[in-house]
Parts: structure tokens; sequence; C-alpha cells
């Protein structure tokens, strides 16, 4: 047999058990009921008992987190990547922080809502291109009162056209939510997501880990925001993605003094250590009965 001949065979070998190898993590894929889309919830780790018992609930009378654009009182917001982020707004000094992974599939889609936020930023723009001059605060609110008023239209690509729903005819396009996620990342759920819809979560001890953190906290969700690797960051966090995505937090940094050591590491952070270590990370799957099974760390 000629060299070129048992190149070709080991070849066509290699690709046999690379086939079978993707077949049998899709296999995997399908038979564990992954979400057709993901998405989490970040809050304060204190409250992790009460929603792994009774499911995430609406702020309610409770405080936004947000005081110049209050979130609906009624809804739960979520995210495809910004999770972490939302967990360190509402972290408590000395206290962990969670997000929950929480299957699509397991919720009630007429209750998905779009966030308030896309649809003012949306008509914001709208505005401004007609010669209006207009806040955020302008819109938000009254956008926000009456979310299940507006649809998205899909124009090309993850650019929408946003309208007001008419009152006398029905609407079979494309529902608000998904192009609320498409743009924007965000979403709301209109009532308590019940501890079933939890796939699974990470709990973040971020005194542990600064650079992470900052990481973390360094940039929210805007229209044309860097979303694919805060989405990254958090496939990171919940053990699907072994590389680290580069997000140097300049703009965390801004608020350190200049001569501060800490910000000069944050700056120029050591990549490879900061991605082999899982200090501080606890990875917890769901049970089919909504219970955790054994933490991954």
């Amino acid at each position: 047999m000629t060299k070129e001949k048992r190149n070709a065979k080991r070849k066509r070998a290699k690709d046999r058990r690379r086939r079978k190898r993707r077949e049998s993590r899709e296999k995997r894929r399908s038979e564990r009921g992954s979400p057709t889309v993901r998405l989490y919830h970040g809050t304060s780790a204190e409250h992790l008992s009460a929603i792994l018992k009774n499911g995430v609930r609406p702020r309610g009378i409770k405080p936004s987190v947000w005081p110049e654009y209050e979130s609906r009182p009624d809804c739960v917001y979520l995210t495809s990547a910004y999770g972490f982020y939302f967990a360190m707004a509402a972290y408590e000094s000395g206290k962990k922080s969670v997000v929950f992974e929480i299957d699509t599939e397991a919720l009630d889609k007429s209750l998905i809502l779009p966030d308030e936020d896309f649809i003012a930023q949306g008509l914001l723009a709208i505005r401004h291109n007609q010669g209006e001059q207009l806040e955020l605060g302008d819109v938000h609110n009254e956008v926000r009162d009456n979310l299940e008023d507006y649809i998205a239209m899909e124009r090309g690509g993850i650019e929408f056209t946003i309208s007001v729903l008419p009152k006398d005819k029905p609407w079979d396009g494309p529902p608000a939510w998904k192009a609320s996620v498409t743009c924007l990342t965000t979403c709301c759920y209109k009532g308590i997501i019940p501890p079933s819809a939890i796939r699974r979560y990470v709990v973040f001890d971020s005194s542990k880990r600064p650079l992470l953190s900052a990481m973390s906290y360094n940039e929210g969700p805007f229209l044309n925001g860097k979303h694919e690797q805060y989405a990254k960051l958090t496939a990171w966090f919940f053990g699907d993605r072994k590389k680290l995505p580069r997000i140097v937090p300049a703009k965390f940094a801004r608020h350190i003094d200049k001569d501060d050591p800490g910000r000069r590491r944050l700056l120029n952070p050591k990549w490879n250590r900061e991605q082999r270590s899982r200090h501080g990370i606890e990875v917890v799957n769901m049970t089919k009965r909504g219970s955790p099974a054994w933490p991954n760390r």
C-alpha cells in the first residue's frame, strides 16, 4: 500500500470517528431536552431557596433595580446573553449571585412579551429620523404599560419595524419577544416562572473572581451591542464553552482610581489562568422533577 493510500485511509477513519462523536453529542443534547431558546435570569443568591420552591416571581410592590426606567411589576425579565450583568446589578455586598437558565418550552408562549427597552429604543430611533427631539423617558413608560399592544414585523436580517397591534385584527407574524431577543437579547414573562422551567443555574461568588465580576458588569444590553461576546461569557460560566471570551472591562475600570493596582490587573488580565479556574463558580443541573441534582464545580 502506497503512502498516499495509507494517509487517505487514516483520514477516512478519522472522519468516521468525528462523525460518530458529533452524532453522539447531538443525541445527548436531544435526550437532555435542550431548550429551543436559552434565556437567563440573574439575581441575588439570597433568593435561591425561595425560587427553587416557588419559582421566579415578578418584583410586585418591591422597588425596581432601575429607578430611572422602572420595570413592569408583573413581569420577570429574561436575557439570552446578560444574565450575569443583571445578577451583578442585584448584587448585595457580601452575598453571592445566581443566574438561572430557563427552558422556554416549559413556558406559556402567549405570556412572553418584548422588553419595553427594545420597543422604546426602536420607536425613539424612528421618531428621531422623523425630526422629533425626544428622550427615552418620553416614550418608555407608555410603552412599558402597553407592551401587549406592540408587534415587531421582520423586515430583513435583524431589522424590524415596530407598530401597534390593531385591536380588530389578529396577528400571525413573528412574536415580538423573539425580535426583542434578537436585537437586544432581552424579553419578559408576564407572571411566575415555575421551578419546573429552570433547567440549571450557576451560583457565583464575585468576591473570589474580581475580573469575572468586572467583565460581567462592564456593559449592559443596548441596540447593536456586543451581544455575542456576553453570550459566550454566559456559556463559559455554565461550562458549555472552554475558552473564556477576551472582554477587557475598560468601561468598568473607568470608575477605579488610576493608581489602584487592581485597575491595572483588570486592564491587563492573565487570561489563561482565569480561564482554567472554576473557583467561586458552582453549576447545578436540575432533575426532571425540578429539584437540584449534584452540582458541577
